[in-house]
């Protein structure tokens, strides 16, 4: 496992060789479903999910996928560069669970960095959850953001966990959230829903 790239100086026309920017560690699980950010400061950031050997990027044998359940994990993995794209630091987890598609990151005026996400929560109709979930249908996935004000350093995730309605227990719920600042300050996001519209926060 390896992150590749090929670097072009004629915006585009021509492309060098395929040169390795640093290794992923084999024993992790299968890497995929990238998304790549420059903060503020020049900084390039890699953002990848992992799948923890449970058979969601790289295909196991069937009997091991039973023990990770249906879904399986999806944990998030981050690497970025240092000294302005002098080199890049070893990637490592950030966020450990079944996380949904990622679709953006953002950095606020403030420089903290925010990575939108969507997360799994099993619930069945005989684990419903506990309070108000317990007698309504809420989906299974939520949204949140993961945050980071030291470029990326350390993460943090918002304690917010936003649900939306579904027609049945089972179906996704809060699902790719989308966010960017706007010009007044506030974060806006957008959650895609199994109800056919946006939810915004």
């Amino acid at each position: 496992n390896a992150a590749t790239t090929r670097l072009s100086t004629d915006n585009g026309h021509t492309w060098g060789e395929l040169k390795t920017l640093f290794t992923l560690p084999e024993k992790a699980g299968g890497f995929g479903y990238t998304q790549v950010f420059c903060d503020q400061a020049g900084e390039l950031h890699l953002f990848l999910f992992c799948d923890d050997n449970s058979g969601q990027v790289r295909p196991i044998p069937p009997a091991e996928v039973k023990k990770f359940g249906y879904l399986g994990k999806l944990d998030i993995w981050e690497a970025h560069t240092t000294q302005v794209r002098g080199g890049w630091l070893p990637p490592r987890r950030i966020w450990e669970g079944r996380a949904g598609d990622m679709q953006s990151v953002f950095q606020l005026r403030s420089g903290r960095i925010v990575l939108p996400l969507s997360y799994y929560i099993p619930r069945s109709w005989s684990d419903r959850g506990t309070g108000f979930d317990a007698y309504t249908w809420m989906g299974s996935f939520r949204s949140s953001a993961l945050y980071s004000d030291d470029g990326g350093e350390t993460w943090k995730q918002s304690p917010a966990a936003l649900e939306t309605p579904t027609a049945a227990i089972g179906e996704l719920g809060a699902i790719e959230p989308v966010g960017i600042q706007l010009k007044d300050g506030r974060a806006w996001m957008l959650i895609r829903t199994t109800v056919g519209r946006f939810y915004e926060t």
